[in-house]
This record gives structure tokens, C-alpha cells and sequence, in this order.
């Protein structure tokens, strides 16, 4: 573990991020791993709905940060096409 670095995001549930920091904390003692942890907002939609939404090309920009709009948009993520070439991840 001390080669890599890992990045660990989760959103604000209370004790559930005081877990995940105490499991890093245990991590670099024993293993001197070098863990980031990303906190993230909890956003107003669905994972589910975001990639419905995308497939019929009508990305919530409102809900969704622009940069991540933006990927999903340029690569064609959730779209048919991406759905037939296995690129829908």
C-alpha cells in the first residue's frame, strides 16, 4: 500500500464518514498507505436519474457540477451507443 495512493470519496452521513476516517487513519499506521479522502456534497438527484437523464440527452445541468456535465456529454457515457461498445461505466 505504500506505493499507491487512494482516494476514498463519500458524501456528509455523519458517522458513516467518521468510519470511513477512522479506517484510513488505521490504514496508514499499519500499512503507510497514503490515503486522500474527497468530501463530497450530497446532491439533490439520483445517480440512477443522472444516467437516464443522459441517455436521452438531457443532462440536469442545474444538479450536476459543469465539468462532470461535461464528461458525460463529450464521451457519449450512458448513451445507446456507449451501452453497445461496453463504454457505459
Amino acid at each position: 500500500m505504500a506505493r499507491a495512493t487512494l482516494m476514498a470519496a463519500h458524501r456528509e452521513y455523519g458517522e458513516a464518514v467518521t468510519s470511513l476516517e477512522r479506517h484510513a487513519e488505521y490504514l496508514r499506521k499499519k500499512y503507510g498507505a497514503d490515503i486522500l479522502l474527497l468530501h463530497c456534497p450530497e446532491l439533490a438527484i439520483a445517480s440512477e436519474d443522472i444516467r437516464k437523464m443522459a441517455g436521452e440527452n438531457r443532462l440536469p445541468g442545474d444538479l450536476l457540477p459543469r465539468a462532470v456535465a461535461d464528461y458525460i456529454a463529450e464521451r457519449g457515457l450512458y448513451t445507446d451507443e456507449a451501452t453497445k461498445g461496453g463504454n457505459n461505466q
